[in-house]
């Protein structure tokens, strides 16, 4: 059961990734699906403890990371994918997962920074950016980079716990 939902979850992220690039936009149709899903195999699953948790595992990650939603740092279908990651998994794994895509995306963040020739920008606009947010200003990130389509991160976080789970 672990491998087929697991399989599930790994198309789902794939779908997700070649939307985000298609039109920088997760439909909710794909998120509604990851998490009916991650609830069917629940249910297959026929374990009490994991049916009990599935709410709470779907709607942390949502509460955790709405305050970057807020500050415009991750859009809401990024939010939306954590929680089908939990939802077929556990809020544990999620975390590890959410690690994971925050190191990537700030190594593809990087990268894109130098390659760009505006990583000096980069900084300065991040620096300003957290001065205004420790002196209360909480208000959305204007960058004058580019964005990044951060469900592949999701996706390479998704993959990062479970290549380290294997060795």
């Amino acid at each position: 059961m672990y491998i087929a939902s697991h399989l599930i979850l790994y198309l789902l992220l794939i779908a997700a990734v070649i939307q985000d690039f298609d039109c920088m936009k997760v439909s909710n149709r794909l998120i509604l699906t990851g998490l009916g899903g991650s609830l069917s195999f629940r249910l297959l699953g026929g374990e009490s403890e994991q049916i009990i948790w599935f709410l709470p595992d779907i709607i942390i990650p949502v509460i955790v990371l709405y305050l970057l939603y807020l500050a415009g740092i991750l859009g809401a279908a990024d939010i939306k994918l954590f929680s089908v990651v939990s939802g077929f998994t556990n809020l544990k794994y999620c975390i590890y997962s959410i690690v994971f895509a925050f190191i990537f995306a700030a190594i593809w963040s990087f990268a894109r920074l130098i390659r760009q020739g505006k990583l000096g920008l980069g900084i300065v606009n991040g620096l300003v950016y957290f001065r205004k947010l420790f002196c209360g200003n909480f208000l959305e990130y204007d960058s004058e980079c580019e964005k990044i389509c951060f469900s592949l991160a999701v996706y390479i976080g998704v993959l990062s716990v479970d290549v380290l789970s294997i060795l």
